[in-house]
């Protein structure tokens, strides 16, 4: 499944979904287009998993809200429940296996 942009105007449809990562990001951040990539890929091997993507400088009210200080950042929420805020460049093995985690956590909460 592709990445999906999470805007001010579309929070509410997704955020009771079971379970998003979402990755705040800026277009004039090298890090951020590095693990774009990443990310994508992720998106296609964890279908379980709703992908989305805030850029922070369009929606600055989510950013703030998710007290995104900088970027790359990753948020995962399971039935609206912040259970990640990692900020940075995470490697590809790290990524899967936070992800793992939180397809984990979603089954036995």
């Amino acid at each position: 499944m592709a990445t999906i942009a999470l805007t001010q105007a579309n929070f509410d449809e997704y955020f009771a979904k079971p379970l998003l990562a979402i990755e705040f990001w800026a277009p004039w951040c090298e890090p951020c287009r590095d693990f774009s990539r990443l990310y994508e890929a992720a998106a296609l091997k964890y279908p379980q998993i709703i992908f989305m993507k805030v850029n922070v400088d369009q929606e600055i009210a989510l950013a703030k809200d998710f007290s995104v200080r900088s970027v790359p950042t990753l948020v995962v929420i399971h039935q609206k429940t912040m259970i990640l805020h990692q900020a940075g460049l995470i490697p590809e093995h790290a990524l899967w296996d936070l992800m793992d985690q939180a397809l984990h956590i979603a089954d036995i909460l």
